[in-house]
């Protein structure tokens, strides 16, 4: 069974069907579920931001190809190799 979960006032575009599973109860539990699923999507948040944040390289001025590591960059085509 699903359900359609709507906000009165808002547009028709944020209508969303939901299944039986997609939707808790204003009670002790469907709360703990409730904020369980938000320190999950907290956790990912913040590791995607890490690894935007750390997973760069700074670009020394000049060749703007020096920041690659060529040793970890896939060929586009298995004709082609990189070379270092």
């Amino acid at each position: 069974m699903c359900v359609c979960v709507f906000g009165q006032g808002w547009a028709d575009k944020w209508d969303e069907w939901v299944s039986e599973d997609g939707i808790h109860h204003d009670n002790e539990e469907g709360r703990a579920t409730q904020a369980e699923i938000r320190q999950k999507i907290s956790d990912v948040r913040a590791l995607e931001q890490a690894k935007k944040k750390f997973g760069k390289k700074a670009k020394p001025s000049g060749d703007p190809q020096s920041n690659i590591d060529k040793q970890y960059v896939e060929p586009k085509d298995k004709a082609f190799k990189v070379l270092n």
